[in-house]
């Protein structure tokens, strides 16, 4: 074999490894880019549908800010030109006003419905959340893309959760779960 087809050979071998190099490069940044805009979209889902459940709520209440506001500017008033507020004369008085109706209860019933499945689709899309989450940091672990990304800060995402589950993870201690459906009724005393 003579020198030129030797060179020839290690010029081809050298402009394909370039080749290659350069190609596992270019997919292993293209993949950084996709696994980390995939997560910051996933954030973007979890806050969509927490400000959706709260959406319905707004809406099925039909209580708007204004109402709020000129409700919490008169109430007071109310209270002081009604003599309310002892001896469970304002719960008389809102049980007056607005005796308890199978329709108030069909509507508190519809409400209830539409936010536990509000409540479903933002445990779904967090649980998303946390699955791009590993996925990204698995990523960025591998030696591979070490090597042509670079090292690049894990993703954390943020867990929404209710105040007493974020005690009981904190702590890791569960404090009594059981539900107090008494209503104030005089309970028998724990011997």
């Amino acid at each position: 074999m003579s020198t030129k087809k030797i060179v020839a050979i290690l010029c081809c071998t050298l402009v394909f490894g370039v080749l290659v190099y350069c190609g596992l490069w270019y997919s292993t940044y293209k993949e950084e880019i996709s696994k980390r805009q995939a997560f910051v979209a996933q954030e973007k889902n979890v806050s969509n549908s927490i400000s959706a459940m709260f959406g319905i709520i707004k809406q099925r209440t039909q209580i708007t800010d204004a109402s709020r506001a000129s409700f919490e500017r008169i109430f007071p008033k109310i209270m002081e030109a009604k003599g309310l507020g002892k001896g469970g004369a304002l719960m008389k008085w809102i049980q007056e006003a607005a005796p308890p109706s199978y329709e108030i209860q069909k509507d508190f019933a519809a409400l209830a419905t539409s936010v536990e499945a509000q409540r479903m689709i933002f445990k779904n899309e967090q649980t998303k959340l946390i699955d791009r989450e590993r996925e990204y940091n698995e990523f960025i672990e591998d030696p591979m893309a070490l090597h042509f990304v670079g090292k690049k800060k894990p993703m954390v995402a943020k867990i929404i959760m209710v105040e007493s589950a974020a005690e009981t993870v904190k702590s890791g201690v569960e404090k009594d779960a059981s539900l107090d459906l008494s209503l104030g009724q005089d309970k028998p005393a724990k011997k």
